[in-house]
């Protein structure tokens, strides 16, 4: 199966009650991938630097966590398992210019690392 994925964002919606993750990130940029993989037919994940792969209408509560090089080893163990069980065979990453966003870094490496160790097919954008 193919997706577009592109990573959380810091402005959330302030409802503590867990929400559809579509709904609690306030972010154009994954409104834009989201509704550019409803056009194309293609699933689409955000990947949470707390809950790894989301889809659009998974609940999720209110959270404030980036993910941090230090927890890049335990989240893609996390989002290894979820590759595995959701078939994922095939990434198109819409992401940031690493020079201009190096907050960016440790959600790319992830990505990477991930993809390479389940040998699934990444292609990369920059939004």
């Amino acid at each position: 199966m193919q997706v577009y994925c592109t990573i959380c964002c810091k402005k959330k919606r302030p409802i503590e009650k867990p929400i559809q993750a579509i709904e609690r990130y306030l972010s154009n940029r994954i409104k834009t991938v989201y509704e550019k993989s409803r056009k194309d037919g293609v699933e689409f994940r955000i990947l949470s630097g707390k809950y790894g792969l989301l889809k659009p209408n998974d609940k999720i509560p209110y959270y404030d966590k980036k993910l941090e090089f230090k927890h890049v080893v335990y989240l893609s163990e996390i989002v290894k398992k979820q590759l595995e069980k959701q078939k994922i065979s095939q990434i198109t990453f819409y992401k940031k210019d690493k020079t201009k966003h190096p907050e960016w870094e440790p959600y790319n490496q992830l990505v990477k690392q991930v993809c390479d160790e389940l040998n699934i097919d990444l292609n990369l954008e920059i939004i």
